[in-house]
C-alpha cells in the first residue's frame, strides 16, 4: 500500500512541474501543489537564490532575503557550495519569502526514499530478463540475488535473437585480469574489454550518493576520509541495502581478478550514504546537503573537474529547489550521472532527473543488452525540456550487493553509474538510437568518446562506427588504387580480376572488353584498379581533373586508361596497340553533367569512376596520376556551392566560398573548406557539435563535420554547439538548445521554447514575435545585443526579479536572464 501511495502522490502531482519560461510569466507566483498546506505550523525548507553565488556572503544575502520578507527566523544550514539554505518557516512565510526578488525557489522538505531495483529473474545463457508486470508492487526484496555464479557468460537476452539495433550485442564474459566482464562495461566501452588497461580509473573520483558502500570487497578503491554518512549509527562504508555497492561496483570495481570489473577500474569511490538499511532515512535537504558537501570537497582540494563525477541513483518527485542545487554545482563544472527514474514515464516530472537540461548533467534512461529499453524505464518527451540525454544498460547487470554478494539488479540506478564511469574516463559519445519502449521516446546509447583513452586490446566485434572510406578523403579505392593530393592507380600488383573491379564500381559484366570511345580496336581487359567518387549534383556541374597517363611496358603493349560516369563507360587515354602513341599522355579533363547522366532529369546523384585495365599482355605496368580532382557547381560562383548527399555515406567537399551542404542521410565527411559554410540539417531531432571534426550521432546519420561555421536546424527539438569561429546556428522550429561556443555568434532560436547560451565572445540574439520563446541565458551587458526580428514596434520590458521580459504587443519573446536594469534600445537592437 505504501508504494501504491507514493506511486499516486507522483501522479497526481506532476502539473507542479513549470518549466523555466513558465516559471517566469510576469505575474502573481504561483504557489508549487507540494507547497500547500493545513498545518500553520512551522515546517523545514529548502531555499535558493537566483544565478551563481555572489561575492556578498550567503549569510548576509539569506539576511537580507528574510529581512524583506519580513522573517525573524534565522536558517538552520547554509549551503554555501550552491547558493541555498534550510530554514523553518510557515506557509505564510514561505509565501512571502517567495515573492522576493532573487530567490529562486521555496519548498517544504520532504521525506527521499530510495527508489529499489526493478525485479530480474534468473536467466540461462539464451533466454532473456523479464522484468516484473507493471501492476505488480515491488519491494527491496523482489528482485534475484544470485549467489553461485562461479563462471561468467550469461546473457541477458540470447545473442542468435532477433536484433533491435545496430549496435553489437554483449553477454556477460571473462574479463582479460579473470573476473566477470559485465555486458554492460564492455557495451559502453564499444565491445572492448577495459581491464586489459589495467586499473585506468586511478587518479579519478565518484562521489556515489546512495545507501553506502562497503569497504569489505577488496574490489574497490574507497577514500573513507572523504566518505560522510547522514544516517545515525551506521558509517558511510556500510551498506545493508546493498544498493550503493552494486552502483559503486559498475562505476569503479578494480581490474584484479575478483568479481567484476568496472567501466573506470580504480577510480576513487567516495561514500555520501544518505539512505539507511532499508532505504529510508533521507528527506530532499538531506541530498542537497550531500551535494552541497561533495561540491566543497571537489573544491577545497582543487581536484580536476574532468576527472570528477557526482552519481545519484535515485529519484523523487519534481522539486525545483533539488533540480536547482544539482544545477548550482554543475555550474561550476561538476558533472553528474543521474537516474531516469523507474516509473515508465516522462522524466520532465521527476528530480533530480529533470535537472538533465544542463549541459553538465547526464540524466540516463536504461536498456538491455540488445538495446530495448524496458516498459519502466522513465524517459523524455521531446517536447518538453530534453533531460534525458543517453540510455545504457540498466537490465540484468550484474556487481557487488548486500554483505558483498554478487547479484543481477535492474533499474535506471544500473545504467546511471555506467555513464558515471564514462565521464571520468573522458567524456561521453552519443551511439546509435535504441529502441524505444511502446510510449516512450529513445535515446542514443552512451559510448566511451572516442578520442578518449581506450584500451589497447583489439575489438574482435564489429565496430560501431561507420566503417571509414579506405583513405582520408572518402572516396571508393579498388585494387593498386591510392588517394591523396594526387590519385594513383596503377595495374601493377594488387589489381583486381576484370569481373570483379567492373561489379564493385557497379558496371555491366565485360563492358570493359568493348570497343571503348578512344580505342582503335575492342579490347580483351584483364584486370586492373579503379577510383569512384559519389556525389548528387545538378545538370551544368562539372568534373574537372588534370591526368599523366605512362607505361614502361614493350609493344605490343595494350593498357588503357578509361573513365565512367554511372554505368557508361569511355576512354581516357590507351597506349600500344590500340592507338598509335607510342609513349605517355598527359592533359587537362573536364566532363560537364548533363540531363542524360540523371536518367533524363535536371538533378539527381551519380558515380564518376576512374581506373586502368590491362589488357594482351598480363603486364601490369601502367600508372594514371590524377590530380586537383574536384566536382564543381554550376551554381553562381559569388556564393559558393550547393552541394547535396544521397541516402549513402558520402564525401561531401566544400570550395572557398561559402557553400551550403544538404540532404546527408547516410555517415558522411563534410569539409566546408574555406568561406563560411552551412550545413543545413532534416526535421527530426539534430545533436550537432562544430567543435570536434569526430564522428557524431547528428540525427541525420552519424557524420564528421569540418570548417563548418553554420548550423541551420529543422522543425526538432535540437542541440547545436558552435566552435570558435563566428558561427550562426538556427535553431528553426522545435525546443532548441544552442551553444555559441566563444566566437562572435548569431543564435537563432526560432519557434518554440529555445534556450541559447553565447559562451563568449560578442554575440548577436536574434528574437521574433509571434514565433516561440527564447531564453537567453548568459546575456554579456556591453559585448552582447538582442536583434528584433520584427521591429522595436510595441515592445515592452517587464523586471522579473533579476531577469527581463520581452514583450511585443501581448507576445513574450524572450526571457533575459540576469539582466534587470541592462537593457537599453539602440539602432534596432537591445544592448
Amino acid at each position: 500500500m505504501q508504494n501504491l501511495l507514493e506511486f499516486l502522490n507522483q501522479h497526481v502531482q506532476r502539473h507542479k512541474k513549470l518549466h523555466l519560461l513558465d516559471r517566469h510569466r510576469p505575474s502573481t507566483p504561483e504557489i508549487e501543489l507540494s507547497q500547500h498546506t493545513t498545518s500553520e505550523a512551522p515546517q523545514a525548507h529548502y531555499v535558493f537564490f537566483e544565478g551563481p553565488s555572489s561575492s556578498t556572503s550567503l549569510t548576509s544575502r539569506s539576511a537580507s532575503a528574510l529581512q524583506a520578507a519580513g522573517i525573524d527566523v534565522s536558517p538552520s544550514a547554509f549551503y554555501g557550495a550552491i547558493n541555498g539554505f534550510s530554514i523553518r518557516l510557515t506557509p505564510q512565510q514561505a509565501d512571502a519569502l517567495r515573492l522576493i526578488p532573487g530567490i529562486s525557489s521555496v519548498e517544504v522538505d520532504q521525506p527521499f526514499p530510495l527508489s529499489p531495483p526493478v525485479d530480474t529473474r534468473p536467466v540461462d545463457p539464451f533466454t532473456h530478463v523479464e522484468a516484473i508486470e507493471p501492476n505488480q508492487a515491488i519491494g527491496l526484496d523482489h528482485f534475484w540475488v544470485n549467489r553461485h555464479i562461479n563462471q561468467p557468460g550469461q546473457r541477458i537476452r540470447g545473442l542468435y535473437g532477433i536484433v533491435l539495433s545496430a549496435l553489437p550485442s554483449y553477454g556477460d564474459g571473462k574479463a582479460s585480469s579473470g573476473e566477470v566482464l559485465p555486458y554492460g562495461v564492455k557495451a559502453v566501452w564499444g565491445g572492448v574489454d577495459v581491464s586489459a588497461k589495467g586499473n585506468i580509473g586511478t587518479g579519478t573520483y565518484a562521489f556515489v550518493i546512495d545507501s553506502g558502500v562497503l569497504n569489505t570487497t577488496g574490489d574497490l578503491n574507497i577514500n573513507a576520509a572523504w566518505s560522510k554518512s547522514w544516517i545515525s549509527g551506521e558509517s558511510a562504508l556500510t551498506d545493508g541495502n546493498g544498493h550503493g555497492t552494486h552502483v559503486a561496483g559498475t562505476i569503479a570495481a578494480l581490474a584484479n581478478g575478483n568479481g567484476v570489473v568496472g567501466v573506470a577500474p580504480g577510480a576513487e569511490v567516495i561514500s555520501l550514504k544518505v539512505f539507511d538499511s532499508s532505504g529510508g532515512g533521507a528527506s530532499y535537504s538531506t541530498i542537497i546537503d550531500a551535494i552541497n558537501y561533495a561540491t566543497q570537497v571537489i573544491n577545497s582540494n582543487g581536484l580536476d573537474k574532468s576527472k570528477v563525477v557526482i552519481n545519484m541513483s535515485l529519484g523523487g518527485g519534481y522539486s525545483a529547489g533539488l533540480d536547482k542545487a544539482v544545477k548550482n554545482a554543475a555550474d561550476q563544472g561538476i558533472r553528474f550521472a543521474i537516474a531516469a527514474g523507474n516509473s515508465g514515464d516522462d522524466a520532465d516530472f521527476y528530480s533530480p532527473a529533470s535537472a538533465g537540461d544542463h549541459a553538465n548533467v547526464y540524466t540516463v534512461s536504461a536498456v538491455d543488452n540488445v538495446y530495448q529499453m524496458p516498459w519502466w524505464s522513465n524517459w523524455d518527451d521531446s517536447s518538453g525540456g530534453d533531460d534525458v540525454d543517453v540510455a545504457a544498460p540498466g537490465v540484468g547487470v550484474y556487481s557487488y550487493y548486500q554483505g558483498g554478494q554478487m547479484a543481477y539488479l535492474s533499474g535506471t540506478s544500473m545504467a546511471a553509474p555506467h555513464v558515471a564511469g564514462l565521464l571520468l574516463m573522458g567524456s561521453v559519445e552519443y551511439g546509435g538510437m535504441v529502441k524505444a519502449a511502446n510510449g516512450g521516446v529513445a535515446d542514443p546509447f552512451a559510448l566511451i568518446q572516442s578520442d578518449s583513452e581506450a584500451p589497447t586490446e583489439p575489438d574482435p566485434t564489429p565496430d560501431p562506427e561507420p566503417t571509414p572510406p579506405p583513405n582520408v578523403d572518402g572516396h571508393l579505392y579498388l585494387g593498386a588504387a591510392t588517394g591523396g593530393s594526387t590519385i594513383n592507380i596503377s595495374n601493377q600488383s594488387g589489381s583486381i580480376e576484370q569481373s570483379s573491379l567492373e561489379a564493385q564500381l557497379g558496371l555491366k559484366a565485360g563492358v570493359l572488353d568493348t570497343n571503348l570511345k578512344g580505342t582503335q580496336k575492342a579490347v580483351d581487359a584483364t584486370e586492373g584498379s579503379a577510383f569512384q567518387a559519389s556525389g548528387t549534383g545538378k545538370a551544368g556541374d562539372t568534373i574537372t581533373f588534370t591526368f599523366d597517363f605512362n607505361t614502361t611496358d614493350a609493344l605490343p603493349y595494350a593498357d588503357y586508361a578509361f573513365y565512367a560516369i554511372n554505368q557508361n563507360v569511355y576512354s581516357l587515354a590507351s597506349l600500344g596497340i590500340d592507338t598509335t602513341d607510342g609513349g605517355g599522355k598527359k592533359g587537362g579533363f573536364t566532363y560537364t553533367l548533363s540531363g542524360k547522366d540523371f536518367g533524363g532529369k535536371t538533378s539527381g546523384s551519380f558515380k564518376f569512376s576512374l581506373g586502368v585495365v590491362d589488357a594482351v599482355d598480363n603486364a601490369f605496368d601502367s600508372l594514371l596520376r590524377i590530380g586537383a580532382f574536384a566536382i564543381n557547381s554550376s551554381a553562381d560562383s559569388s556564393k559558393g556551392q550547393s552541394i547535396f548527399g544521397n541516402a549513402g555515406s558520402d564525401l561531401m567537399l566544400g570550395g572557398d566560398l561559402d557553400d551550403t551542404f544538404y540532404g546527408y542521410s547516410g555517415n558522411d565527411t563534410i569539409n566546408g573548406g574555406s568561406g563560411r559554410d552551412t550545413a543545413q540539417f532534416s526535421s527530426r531531432s539534430n545533436r550537432i557539435n562544430l567543435n570536434t571534426t569526430r564522428w557524431q550521432n547528428t540525427g541525420d546519420g552519424r557524420d564528421r563535420l569540418i570548417s563548418i561555421e553554420n548550423v541551420n536546424a529543422g522543425s526538432g527539438n535540437d542541440v547545436i554547439t558552435g566552435n570558435r569561429a563566428r558561427n550562426t546556428l538556427n535553431g528553426d522550429a522545435g525546443n532548441d538548445r544552442l551553444y555559441g561556443g566563444g566566437g562572435n555568434d548569431l543564435l537563432i532560436g526560432g519557434g518554440g521554447k529555445d534556450r541559447v547560451w553565447g559562451q563568449g565572445g560578442r554575440d548577436t540574439f536574434r528574437i521574433v514575435r509571434g514565433v516561440g520563446y527564447t531564453i537567453i541565458e548568459d546575456f554579456q551587458d556591453g559585448k552582447d545585443r538582442i536583434q528584433l526580428g520584427s521591429g522595436s514596434a510595441g515592445l515592452r520590458l517587464a523586471n522579473r526579479g533579476d531577469d527581463v521580459l520581452l514583450y511585443q504587443r501581448n507576445d513574450l519573446m524572450a526571457v533575459v536572464e540576469d539582466a534587470a536594469g541592462d537593457l537599453r534600445l539602440r539602432g534596432g537592437y537591445l544592448v
